[in-house]
């Protein structure tokens, strides 16, 4: 337990936290700075464009911020402890902070340990509960994402939306990509992967053998995520009058998160507002200022302000001492 807490203090104030965060810094100057102000780059306009609908923005950032709202239900449920709802949605503000800035997410999750801990969970219910939580959570974004464009398929034509051959090649090369990448991502670790993964289905089937139910919901909190995750970059085009069916848009937007977590830096900072932007130009024709405008709004909604009141939390955690101190 020490051990974890000492990891947690350590990466709240090692370089690599103070480097991350000067990334940020010089991310948010280059993209909302430095390139919206290049009168053309290669010949393609990148001036940022005003918002036709700011409702849609709005709409965007509340549909953004329930995620926190679902995750804390989430955890609430998997404790099988009585939880105020107000702590636990503290907990996972101040989370998200730290999973943008830290790498593998290892921030969020100390956080959530502790504070389970401080609950009186022992330390393994509590990172069954976490472990589980993540799993879940991955669940239902795939979940969602086959369910979405299964039926878009079947009853939309989805190739059909691409009017051009090359928007057709487009999405096959993301796909292609996704493929790719997971391969690379799980072939070194599939082994390991697989026994752990076996190992934490073994304690989940005994400790929640008769609280099935909480896992019921727990999945149903992950769909709801992924959904309003989805949603408000739905809304955020929306708002620059970019017209995308939602399940195209949550291919769009999962695929370029993954690109995105690639890329060595926080939050795949760059590498989604390229991957995001490159799909909609791509499969909208949207002109690239506008593609631009919308992704940059999202981002802002979704990464830069979260990180603000992310942060606002840690600290509210840290002075009502809702994780645990040894």
């Amino acid at each position: 337990m020490s051990e974890v807490n000492h990891k947690l203090k350590f990466s709240l104030h090692s370089r690599a936290t103070r480097r991350s965060i000067a990334v940020a810094v010089i991310g948010l100057i280059v993209l909302y700075g430095l390139i919206p102000n290049l009168n053309s780059l290669f010949g393609v306009d990148l001036h940022l464009k005003v918002p036709n609908n700011w409702t849609d923005l709005v709409l965007a950032f509340i549909s953004f911020m329930s995620t926190f709202v679902l995750s804390s239900i989430s955890y609430r449920l998997l404790a099988i402890r009585k939880i105020h709802q107000a702590q636990i949605l503290l907990v996972q503000l101040g989370s998200s902070a730290l999973n943008l800035l830290l790498p593998d997410g290892i921030g969020g999750i100390s956080l959530n340990y502790l504070f389970l801990r401080n609950k009186g969970l022992t330390s393994g219910s509590s990172a069954l509960a976490v472990g589980l939580n993540n799993s879940i959570g991955v669940a239902g974004n795939v979940s969602m994402l086959i369910l979405l464009v299964s039926i878009f398929g079947t009853n939309h034509s989805l190739l059909g939306v691409f009017d051009k051959h090359q928007r057709s090649l487009v999405l096959i090369v993301l796909v292609a990509i996704l493929v790719i990448m997971i391969i690379l991502l799980f072939l070194s670790s599939a082994f390991s992967l697989a026994q752990k993964f076996r190992r934490n289905l073994a304690l989940a089937l005994k400790r929640y053998r008769t609280h099935w139910l909480r896992i019921v919901g727990s999945y149903g909190c992950s769909l709801g995520q992924a959904t309003v995750t989805a949603l408000a970059f739905w809304l955020s085009l929306k708002a620059f009058n970019i017209e995308l069916a939602f399940p195209l848009a949550f291919l769009i937007y999962s695929l370029s998160v993954l690109v995105g977590g690639f890329f060595p830096t926080p939050g795949g900072l760059g590498g989604v507002e390229a991957s995001l932007v490159a799909a909609v130009v791509a499969v909208h024709g949207a002109n690239t200022s506008i593609a631009l405008s919308a992704v940059l709004s999202y981002r802002l909604l979704s990464y830069w302000l979260p990180v603000g009141i992310g942060s606002v939390s840690l600290y509210g955690v840290h002075r009502l001492k809702l994780v645990l101190q040894e």
